[in-house]
C-alpha cells in the first residue's frame, strides 16, 4: 500500500520542540504584532496560514489558543 507525504506525520517527542524555521519565526513576530495592534482576525488568519506548513506547533497552537480565549478575540482587523 503506497502513502503519500501528506499522510505522513513527524513524530512527536514529549519536552522537545520542533525546530523553527526562520519563516516561521518571522512570521510568529508578525502575528505577536498583529496582536498587540489589536488585529486579532489579521493575526488568527497569519497563524492558521502557518499551520498547513506546521501543523500542531506548539508556538502557533498556543498564540491561536490565547486569541481565542482572550477578550480581544473578538475584535477583528482596523478595516474599517
Amino acid at each position: 500500500m503506497a502513502t503519500s507525504n501528506y499522510d505522513i506525520e513527524p513524530p512527536v517527542s514529549s519536552g522537545v520542540l520542533p525546530v523553527m524555521s526562520h519563516d516561521l519565526a518571522t512570521a510568529l513576530e508578525e502575528a505577536d504584532f498583529f496582536i498587540a495592534q489589536g488585529l486579532i482576525r489579521d493575526a488568527r488568519t497569519l497563524l492558521l496560514e502557518q499551520l498547513l506548513s506546521a501543523p500542531r506547533h506548539p508556538a502557533i497552537v498556543s498564540r491561536l489558543a490565547s486569541i481565542s480565549s482572550g477578550p480581544a478575540s473578538s475584535r477583528g482587523s482596523a478595516t474599517g
